[in-house]
């Protein structure tokens, strides 16, 4: 899902099996700011994605945020990735 006006913005990207957390937050990422995964800052600048992935996985594991390349993430539980924007987030800027 992908929703975009003036000021707000929301992608919810559906991780699919196999595919490490870290690894979708990227692809997501780049989806939303219509960029290369090559192009973003390093993941590492927001969060350890080792930490990230392994945190995903344990059990009754439920979500995780934080603030990556000017969008708040939400890992939420283990199959998607939420990235919000704007009015969407309470204001988190663009």
């Amino acid at each position: 899902m992908y929703a975009e006006d003036q000021d707000e913005f929301v992608l919810r990207y559906d991780v699919e099996p196999g595919v490490r957390i870290s690894t979708a937050v990227a692809e997501a990422t780049a989806i939303a700011s219509r960029s290369a995964v090559s192009d973003l800052p390093p993941l590492t600048e927001a969060v350890d994605p080792d930490a990230l992935d392994a945190l995903s996985e344990a059990v009754g594991f439920g979500s995780f945020s934080f603030s990556y390349n000017g969008y708040q993430v939400t890992i939420d539980g283990v199959d998607a990735v939420i990235l919000t924007r704007g009015d969407a987030d309470g204001g988190i800027p663009g």
